[in-house]
């Protein structure tokens, strides 16, 4: 009879560690997946970014290119008033030779 009380209580202990471990192993499961929801959620806002920036490099990329024909435009503008100012500096240097002779 002592017996059959310590193996019913062998028992018992043996299904409270069972269930003991179904809880851990349900726990580490719910974990696991909660991991990689979060991975997954990560995984999208970085495809976002990542998206978000070759946006931004082609926008700067356009802007550099415009920026490069402004200044390409203004130097030739420039250019231009500085061969027309010493045409005019040389016409003056010219018409006042001329008068001193």
């Amino acid at each position: 009879k002592a017996l059959r009380r310590e193996k019913q209580g062998l028992s018992e202990q043996l299904e409270e560690l069972q269930r003991a471990q179904e809880r851990m192993e349900l726990a580490h499961s719910i974990e696991t997946e909660q991991v990689v929801c979060r991975l997954v959620e990560l995984s999208t806002e970085a495809n976002g970014l990542r998206s978000q920036v070759r946006v931004k490099e082609h926008e700067l990329e356009t802007n550099k290119s415009s920026l490069n024909k402004v200044i390409q435009a203004k130097q030739q503008e420039n250019q231009a008033k500085e061969q027309e100012m010493h045409t005019k500096i040389q016409a003056k240097e010219q018409e006042m030779h001329t008068k001193i002779q």
